[in-house]
């Protein structure tokens, strides 16, 4: 690996506990917003396109921190978030399926689907009443199975990722000079 990418690796865009502090911080307003819904179906449905876009934010932010955690043991510079300064093409997106893939984070079916509405939840189900733009797909939640598959998607997520991420980048980075 050479001095460059060295540095690439340290940049702030690809600090592990950057992405993962920040789906931390995501999911605990959402659950907030679930919590604070309970059992009420008036209640959820008023509060449910804006969690679940907390949910879809934190799921990026996962999936990201994943293929950011994949770079570093593969010490691949090619697969980093942040390179000369820009967000990397392949994960500037809101797509939770593209970035599963970018990831190496396989899904099954009804995983793809919970992802694919989050998606819709992001882009425009949690901020506008309708699409924006062309997408004509409406946003649809599963309710109580959605939200368990969601759960499981998580902490799959969070499992596979470091509990000491500023520990670990530091000892993969010392590891490799």
């Amino acid at each position: 690996m050479t001095d460059a990418s060295i540095d690439e690796f340290g940049a702030p865009g690809n600090k592990l506990w950057h992405w993962q502090k920040k789906a931390d911080s995501l999911l605990t307003a959402a659950r907030i917003l679930r919590t604070h819904a309970g059992r009420s179906r008036e209640v959820r449905w008023g509060t449910l396109w804006p969690e679940l876009m907390l949910w879809g934010c934190a799921v990026e932010a996962l999936l990201k921190a994943l293929r950011l955690k994949n770079a570093i043991e593969s010490r691949d510079a090619e697969q980093l978030l942040f390179r000369n300064g820009r967000l990397e093409r392949q994960v500037r997106t809101h797509d939770l399926v593209c970035l599963a893939h970018a990831a190496s984070f396989r899904l099954d079916h009804s995983q793809r689907k919970i992802l694919e509405q989050l998606t819709r939840a992001v882009k425009h189900g949690g901020r506008y009443p309708l699409p924006t733009k062309d997408e004509a797909e409406s946003c649809y939640w599963y309710g109580p199975d959605g939200d368990d598959e969601l759960d499981a998607i998580v902490s799959a997520l969070k499992e596979r990722l470091p509990r000491d991420p500023v520990s670990y980048q530091r000892e993969k980075l010392d590891a490799q000079h």
